[in-house]
This record gives structure tokens, C-alpha cells and sequence, in this order.
């Protein structure tokens, strides 16, 4: 369910943002340990830890602002490019990409722009990304990994989970769906003249997004 759904990403946030405040917290200690023991604080720590801090900040505002802008109601139809968006979906989900130690490749053929409602299109991305993750923890995959190809007419995720489940895969040649969020992706999908298309290769699931006439 969506309330589900959120929850899982509440708690993914939250998770992201403790061990981003025990990174600060860890680093501060370290310039203060210099202090207490009246030692002089070298400027190359003293930027460097500076650095690390900025860097730490600006990751949790940034998942702040793409967890907000994922569930905040929208009618704002913009151009926006494919590459960022995906890139924001990650950024919100990043706790469990570690845990599970996916691996994501970009393999951009061309800077893609999209044009819609973008937290639709992120909704998209969300589903697709969290089915990898879904089966690499249900199969224990070791080293998962999903390969992003982006092109001007098509965005392709193709993981190494050992693909869709059979019986699911056939339930989906004849459009019957069942729980793996494909049937919003595609009613989002059709809205703008696209299509998608869920195959098995060697390597486990390909996701492909087309055009419509494609």
C-alpha cells in the first residue's frame, strides 16, 4: 500500500540521516579532541574535515528536498532530464542501495529530457529500482547490479537478479498484473505516449522504456 510505502521510505530517510549526523558528530570530535588537548588543529584537517561537513549537509538537504518533492501532489508539467531524476529517486532510497550492495551503472548515450509531471516520472524510476532491490534481498544476490542506459527515445534498467518469476512474467505478457507496481507505471507511462516492457534476459530482469508506436 502507498502508507506502506511511505513508512518503508520514512524510515529510510531516517536512516540516512543518522548516519550522516554520526559522520558530523565523528568528525567534530576529532577537531574538539585537538582542542581539549591544546594541540594545533593542521589547516589541511581543518579543511578537509570543514569539506567533509559541507558535503555531509548538502547530501541531506538534497534527500530532504527529492523525499518532498517525490510526495508532494503535483500538476507542474516541466522539462526536466531523465539522468537527474533518476539520480534524485536514488539519493532517497540510498540507505537501502548500500545495505544491499547494489551496484548502479549509467550508461548515458544521450542527455535525455522528459517532459511532465517529473514525482510521476520519479514514481516510475522508484518502482523499478525498488523491484531490483526487492529480489536481490528475496535471492541474496551477493553483487547486484542494474545498468541505466539512456538514449533519445529509450531508458533501459537491466539487473542481474535472475529476472522475473515466470508465471509473473506471463500474468504480464497478457496484462495482468500482480503486485509488482507495473500497472501504475504503465497507466503513468501511457499518459505521455510511452510504454514499458518487462523481459528476461541471461543476466535476470530488462525493463524498457519506449515509445508508445515503438
Amino acid at each position: 500500500s502507498k502508507q506502506a510505502a511511505l513508512g518503508n521510505l520514512m524510515a529510510n530517510i531516517s536512516h540516512q540521516w543518522r548516519d550522516n549526523l554520526t559522520k558530523i558528530s565523528y568528525i567534530n570530535l576529532g577537531l574538539r579532541a585537538h582542542i581539549m588537548q591544546n594541540r594545533e588543529i593542521p589547516l589541511s584537517l581543518l579543511d578537509k574535515s570543514t569539506q567533509e561537513i559541507e558535503q555531509t549537509i548538502d547530501f541531506m538537504s538534497e534527500t530532504m528536498q527529492n523525499f518532498l518533492e517525490y510526495y508532494k501532489p503535483s500538476s507542474n508539467i516541466q522539462e526536466f532530464e531523465v539522468h537527474d531524476s533518476i539520480k534524485a529517486v536514488i539519493s532517497i532510497i540510498d540507505t537501502r542501495i548500500k545495505n544491499l550492495n547494489l551496484e548502479i551503472i549509467f550508461s548515458i548515450i544521450s542527455n535525455t529530457h522528459l517532459k511532465g509531471i517529473r514525482n510521476e516520472w520519479m514514481q516510475v524510476w522508484m518502482n523499478i529500482l525498488s523491484n531490483t532491490l526487492n529480489i536481490a534481498q528475496k535471492r541474496s544476490i551477493e553483487y547486484p547490479y542494474i545498468i541505466i542506459t539512456i538514449d533519445e527515445t529509450t531508458i533501459c534498467f537491466q539487473d542481474n537478479c535472475g529476472g522475473v518469476e515466470p508465471a509473473i512474467l506471463e500474468n504480464l505478457t497478457h496484462d495482468i498484473h500482480s503486485g509488482l507496481g507495473i500497472k501504475m507505471c504503465k497507466d503513468i507511462l501511457k499518459k505521455y505516449g510511452k510504454s514499458l516492457h518487462v523481459k528476461n534476459t541471461k543476466e535476470g530482469a530488462l525493463f524498457e522504456i519506449k515509445p508508445l508506436s515503438a
